[in-house]
C-alpha cells in the first residue's frame, strides 16, 4: 500500500494531504505531490493498492472526511459518485484519474480521502478543524494498513 498527499504546503488547508502523510511518518509507504497529473499517473501505478489524500471544497463543514472508492465499471469507466469531485486543483485527483485510466495505470484498489477545506490563504497554517482531522484520517489509514497486513 501506498499513501499520495497531495497539496501545496504553503496554500492553508490544501496542505492537509501532506500534513497526513508527516503524520504517518515510515510507518506507511508515502508519497508527497503537488498534484500535477503526470506524476500523480506514475504513483498510481506504483501499488496496486493506492490512498491518496487531498484538500476539498465542496460545501462540507470545515474538517469533513470523504472516503471514496475508485472502481472501473464493466465498460473500463471510472465509477466515481459526483459529490467527491470537489478538488482544490483546477487540474483534479480525478481527472488525473481518469487519464491514468485510459493508460491502463489505475492501481487494484484506489481509495481517495477528501479533507473539507477552509482557508486557503498563501501562507496560512492548517484551520483548527483540519488539524483533528489529519490525526482522524492518519489514524485510519493506519487501521487500514493493518488490516492488509493480516
Amino acid at each position: 500500500m501506498i499513501v499520495i498527499g497531495v497539496g501545496n504546503r504553503f496554500q492553508g488547508d490544501d496542505a492537509v494531504g501532506i500534513a497526513v502523510i508527516e503524520r504517518l511518518g515510515e510507518s506507511v509507504t508515502c508519497f508527497e505531490s503537488d498534484g500535477d497529473p503526470s506524476s500523480l499517473i506514475v504513483l498510481f501505478g506504483a501499488d496496486p493498492e493506492v490512498i491518496v489524500v487531498d484538500a476539498m471544497v465542496s460545501g462540507l463543514v470545515p474538517g469533513t472526511v470523504t472516503t471514496t472508492e475508485v472502481s472501473l465499471d464493466q465498460d473500463s469507466s471510472l465509477r466515481i459518485p459526483l459529490r467527491s469531485r470537489s478538488s482544490t486543483h483546477g487540474f483534479g485527483v480525478f481527472e488525473a484519474l481518469e487519464l491514468a485510466r485510459i493508460l491502463g495505470t489505475i492501481p487494484q484498489r484506489l481509495t481517495v480521502i477528501g479533507i473539507e477545506g477552509a482557508d486557503f490563504s498563501t501562507g496560512a497554517g492548517l484551520s483548527p478543524a483540519l488539524e483533528t482531522a489529519v490525526e482522524r484520517v492518519a489514524d485510519l489509514i493506519l487501521r487500514l494498513a493493518a488490516e492488509e497486513t493480516v
